[in-house]
C-alpha cells in the first residue's frame, strides 16, 4: 500500500481524524469517506483503515517518546 498516497487522501478528510469537524460524529458519512479513500488506492476498507490506525498511533508514540526525552535534557 502506498503509505503516502493515504496519508494525503486522509488529509484530504477531515472529518477522519478533527473531532472538531461538524461531521467528524457522523459514521455514514465517515464509512464513505473511507470507501472513496478504499477505491483510490485499490485496496479494502478494512486494510486503510488499518494502516491508518497504525500510522497514526505509531506517530504519537513517537511524539510522545520525543517529549519525554526532551523533558529529560531539561531536567539535567
Amino acid at each position: 500500500m502506498n503509505t503516502e498516497m493515504l496519508i494525503e487522501l486522509v488529509r484530504e478528510r477531515s472529518s477522519l481524524y478533527d473531532m472538531s469537524d461538524k461531521k467528524y460524529s457522523d459514521h455514514p458519512y465517515k464509512e464513505s469517506l473511507w470507501r472513496e479513500i478504499s477505491s483510490e488506492i485499490n485496496q479494502p476498507v478494512q486494510n486503510c483503515k488499518k494502516m491508518w490506525t497504525s500510522l497514526r498511533d505509531g506517530t504519537e508514540e513517537l511524539l510522545k517518546n520525543l517529549l519525554q526525552c526532551q523533558d529529560k535534557k531539561q531536567n539535567l
